[in-house]
């Protein structure tokens, strides 16, 4: 099993569309007082690999329709939506609630096209997860209900991580928490499989993908963004455009995106969403403004 298959929650559900992104940033605000996380996540220079990709399409009009679809590097693209309605047959009763509880904590607030600064078709989502801390622990379960069921395979080395996920999900292992906005993800693996992982975040991390690897008794440990920071953001290395933006751009319509909106904008309007609302007080009221004759 590789290290990144606990994460993710929808594999067997993944769409099997072919649509593809240049570049992907995510910024990320956990606020412990109130238990609530946000992700933006913005998706620039979107399109499909070929001219007859319906499935790209699909996807993309789902996507901006409001649907719960999560589009991350290394994983699967997937509908939570579709999770919380139709899960898959293969999952136990239990599997199933676990499921439901995780989706059920995930709202979108809102998803927004724009055209990048190459004119190309792209998207902002902005997710929220209120009681973050239920989720994350319904999360937790999940995942030790997947290691449990892990797959030894006949090579020796994945018989023997098959066995490490396994003694993991029979205590309280913590796959995934927050340490202020800090994305701390903690693995079970072997040394050969912890080094191998090493190598692929020696790769990609720096500047803009803030991410370093630490080593404990029996686990590696991933930790993402600043615990310092309210607020952090990451940016995927950039891919080449083998594929076309604008033919996408086309079959949705030029109705659906907003060409006067920037990145920029986007994400100032993810920041002050962000911020708590202030009540006025006690004894006073707002300021009623007056025409001006």
């Amino acid at each position: 099993m590789k290290p990144f298959a606990l994460l993710a929650l929808a594999a067997a559900l993944a769409s099997c569309s072919q649509i593809r992104v240049c570049r992907r940033e995510l910024w990320v605000r956990n606020d412990e007082r109130r238990d609530q996380l946000d992700l933006l996540i913005l998706s620039e220079g979107v399109g499909a690999e070929d001219k007859d990709d319906s499935h790209a399409l699909d996807l993309a009009r789902r996507t901006l329709d409001g649907r719960k679809i999560v589009d991350l590097p290394e994983w699967p693209e997937f509908d939570l939506d579709e999770l919380a309605t139709d899960p898959d047959e293969d999952l136990s009763a239990e599997d199933r609630l676990l499921l439901q509880e995780i989706v059920s904590g995930i709202q979108l607030q809102w998803v927004q096209a724009y055209v990048d600064e190459k004119g190309r078709l792209s998207w902002a989502q902005h997710f929220r997860v209120r009681g973050a801390q239920k989720t994350l622990d319904a999360l937790n379960r999940y995942l030790r209900l997947v290691a449990r069921e892990s797959d030894e395979g006949e090579d020796l080395l994945e018989i023997a991580q098959a066995r490490r996920y396994r003694e993991a999900s029979e205590s309280d292992w913590e796959f995934v928490r927050f340490e202020g906005a800090q994305l701390r993800i903690r693995l079970p693996l072997i040394d050969s499989k912890a080094w191998e992982l090493s190598q692929e975040i020696r790769k990609v991390s720096g500047p803009e993908f803030p991410v370093t690897i630490d080593f404990e008794d029996a686990a590696t440990v991933l930790y993402f963004g600043d615990a310092e920071e309210e607020l952090w953001h990451a940016m995927w290395p950039r891919e080449e455009e083998a594929y076309d933006c604008e033919l996408l751009h086309r079959m949705l319509g030029e109705k659906r995106v907003d060409v006067e909106l920037t990145r920029k904008d986007l994400i100032e309007r993810f920041r002050v969403a962000c911020q708590p609302e202030v009540a006025p007080l006690p004894g006073t009221r707002r300021p009623i403004e007056r025409k001006r004759h």
